[in-house]
């Protein structure tokens, strides 16, 4: 008689199901039965031996100052947009900007502009890096990833996977990460393509099974989730930049759930008893670090700036009062709350991008249901006191996306669309675009190079100065 032995997972202890690689608790790798326990290492012997000092006598004082100053230039290049910014970029790299989901740059174009070139037949979510917009256009029945000049249009390259590519990409390191469907068995990879040539540097296998909603990219880690909706196995995947090869995963139960990641944390949202928690991991080993719920739903569409996290919440079964939590992004600790709704956008609009906030400076925007209308609320980032509050049209079509000092978003008016910008401290309309098309859709808005595109999956337009 044989007894099988069972197997515990040597993070969370959690008790392993036969077969898998991963524990389903905390993502941890499973330990062959041969690495479970680890061998004793001896560190080798430390050599000794001894050398006479140089009698060099050359004045290094030049040299450390130098080297000071220009350590202190440094810093102040990359740390400025983080610690005056609220974490904006230069770039427009990922749905919401860049990993840390903040819906913020530092190189759009203040208002007025003109429509500079649009196209058609586009898929969602072109992204902005370096002079060139990497869009989804569709030719013929399958979609290419193109690279346009910003600011004309003009082709650059484009590229094509087994079907589809192009869907929902995210520039990183020189890279393009983008998603491709293979129709014959509905399976979707994640490409890998050089940013000035448009040649495929890997591919994700067969084995990884990807859902191609929605990625980011942080420290040489691809954050994007997958799995088998059907049999309600969900996960978030760290891949390895380099290769595509699976770093780790962990349940995320939730095919919807937008990964965030800033300051070595990535924070999802999972569904436990049809409640949704915000979890915050352990971006290099999945290691659950906290997690954080309440009495409704809790942690949807996470932004992260200046050590805080703001993400909206819904209060009782039914989330009848909906409000937006700052929270410490690294203990969890509530710092602050405020009602600006009755109900979370996407429950009554069906955008999921337009429930997203953003933040740029000490300033919150997001958008709040009040008596069945939409409103574009600004919210001190440290206090949660409304600063102003703006009703765009009858009705919001996208997220909020800042740039100096301008607030762009698409707003509905006699069942057309229209790209508004307002002044990002007083809410005021400083410019309105000529009517979009017609269109039920949402519309995702992203700027930077100088350049705002607005884009559905009918269209796209770019305007500039």
């Amino acid at each position: 008689m044989v007894t099988e032995t069972k197997q515990f997972c040597h993070q969370c202890g959690s008790e392993i199901i036969p077969g898998d690689s991963f524990c389903q608790d905390c993502g941890a790798k499973v330990l062959s039965l041969a690495d479970a326990v680890a061998p004793e290492v001896t560190p080798p012997p430390q050599n000794t031996t001894t050398f006479a000092k140089p009698n060099i006598n050359i004045s290094l004082k030049p040299l450390k100052y130098f080297l000071i100053i220009a350590v202190l230039a440094l810093v102040g290049v990359f740390a400025y947009p983080l610690i005056f910014g609220g974490g904006v970029m230069a770039n427009w790299s990922s749905l919401r900007g860049n990993a840390a989901n903040t819906g913020a740059s530092t190189t759009g174009p203040k208002p007025p502009l003109k429509l500079l070139w649009s196209a058609k037949n586009t898929g969602p979510s072109p992204k902005i890096a370096n002079g060139t917009v990497y869009i989804a256009k569709k030719k013929g029945d399958h979609y290419y990833l193109y690279a346009l000049g910003a600011k004309t249009g003009a082709e650059k390259w484009h590229a094509r996977g087994e079907n589809d590519l192009g869907l929902f990409s995210t520039v990183a390191n020189k890279t393009v990460y983008t998603f491709g469907q293979n129709k014959a068995n509905n399976h979707v990879y994640l490409y890998a393509l050089n940013t000035k040539s448009g040649r495929i540097k890997w591919r994700t296998r067969n084995n990884v099974n990807l859902f191609g909603f929605f990625t980011v990219v942080a420290n040489g880690i691809i954050y994007t989730t997958g799995g088998d909706i059907n049999k309600n196995h969900i996960y978030l995947y760290a891949l390895d930049a380099k290769s595509g090869r699976v770093k780790w995963r962990t349940r995320s139960l939730s095919e919807f759930a937008f990964p965030t990641v800033a300051n070595g944390i990535a924070y999802i949202t999972k569904m436990i008893n049809k409640h949704s928690y915000l979890y915050a991991l352990d971006a290099k080993s999945g290691r659950i670090k906290w997690r954080k719920g309440n009495s409704g739903d809790l942690g949807g569409f996470p932004t992260v700036a200046n050590g805080t996290i703001y993400t909206w919440g819904g209060e009782g079964n039914e989330n009848k009062h909906a409000y937006i939590y700052a929270l410490d992004a690294k203990s969890g600790t509530e710092k602050w709350r405020k009602q600006i709704g009755k109900d979370i956008p996407t429950s009554q609009t069906g955008l999921f991008s337009a429930a997203f906030p953003a933040i740029a400076g000490n300033t919150v925007y997001a958008m709040g249901i009040k008596n069945e209308h939409i409103y574009l609320y600004a919210l001190d980032a440290k206090s949660g006191r409304i600063k102003w509050r703006r009703k765009i049209s009858s009705s919001i079509a996208s997220a909020p996306s800042i740039t100096n000092g301008i607030v762009y978003v698409v707003g509905i008016k006699n069942n057309h669309q229209y790209l508004y910008a307002l002044d990002a401290k007083s809410g005021e309309e400083k410019w309105r675009s000529n009517r979009l098309s017609r269109t039920d859709g949402e519309y995702l808005v992203s700027t930077a190079d100088g350049v705002v595109v607005v884009s559905s999956e009918e269209k796209t337009y770019v305007f500039g100065k």
